[in-house]
């Protein structure tokens, strides 16, 4: 199904995939709260994100352009998305060769490491337990338990804001904690990743141990967004947020899970405002208490209302 083609809209309208306008992405996301989408767009083929790139660079004016995975691990302001939002979970194949995987940028993690397992492929364990797409956990670094997408990503693919494609062998240079350093107008559209032949058992079992620790550990069942902040180098986030006596803090609905001060919760009818504000008041607490500016690790998009 398609949407009504705006004015705006017109240069794109002969670009395949779907459209929809006003679309409730900030409903859609982990927090389940925040504004619209001026204009969704969600290929289901590279071919299509490639035309849509092309026609935006030759337009006068530069169309913004917002690019979301599994909304996991951000914020949308409630004053929405201008432009277009692109969402890629309609790129969702993969394939194994040999002690690879060739996987699309709109696989969600969790979905590889289940194949993954059926293959007896390990060295994925840990993407069970990332609540995330495979573009949006390379564009960050995902990682848990001691391992990180730098450390098995071979290859990726991406067009850039022009439409170019870019193939890119990865080398350590390209990863740091919870960053990576591809230009920021490249779109990942795909990656091969390394694996490593296990029997189904092994791979069963350290999924299971990963899962067990973060039951013990997470608000699994809470609307949450993922750790709000990075880990400061020899300091863990949530020690620095207990030390400055945040734990109990709120903003309307926006609350701290009561077994992880690094997590921030949705209570019931919390607003994104009331959740990034909650966020600025612990940052600011914990630079008065301990001299150290804790960085945002959810990102936070859109216009404030």
């Amino acid at each position: 199904m398609r949407a009504a083609v705006t004015p705006a809209m017109t240069p794109y309208e002969h670009i395949e995939g779907h459209w929809q306008a006003n679309a409730p992405v900030g409903q859609w996301s982990w927090f389940g709260a925040g504004g619209h989408a001026a204009m969704l767009f969600e290929p289901s083929h590279t071919d299509q994100l490639r035309e849509f790139f092309v026609a935006r660079s030759q337009q006068s004016s530069v169309l913004p352009v917002h690019v979301v995975g599994a909304m996991s691990n951000v914020i949308i302001r409630d004053g929405g998305l201008d432009g277009v939002t692109v969402r890629l979970h309609r790129l969702n194949q993969y394939n194994f060769t040999c002690d690879e995987v060739f996987v699309e940028a709109g696989v969600r993690t969790v979905q590889l490491a289940r194949a993954c397992l059926l293959a007896r492929r390990g060295g994925l364990e840990f993407l069970a337990n990332i609540p995330a797409t495979i573009g949006g956990a390379l564009r960050m670094n995902a990682g848990a338990y001691g391992r990180a997408m730098g450390d098995c990503v071979k290859t990726i693919f991406a067009f850039d804001g022009n439409g170019q494609w870019h193939e890119h062998g990865v080398t350590s240079n390209d990863f740091t904690y919870r960053h990576s350093s591809f230009p920021r107008d490249w779109i990942i559209v795909a990656a091969i990743l390394r694996t490593v032949k296990a029997s189904h058992d092994e791979i069963a079992a350290r999924m299971a141990d990963m899962r067990h620790q973060r039951r013990r550990s997470q608000p699994i069942k809470a609307r949450t967004g993922g750790s709000i902040f990075k880990n400061p180098p020899r300091h863990h986030a949530w020690q620095l947020i207990d030390q400055a006596g945040c734990r109990h803090m709120t903003v309307g609905d926006a609350a701290l899970a009561p077994h992880h001060c690094n997590f921030m919760i949705n209570k019931g009818s919390a607003r994104a405002s009331d959740l990034e504000q909650l966020g600025n008041a612990i940052q600011r607490a914990v630079a008065e208490h301990s001299g150290i500016t804790l960085e945002w690790e959810i990102e936070r998009m859109g216009r404030v209302s």
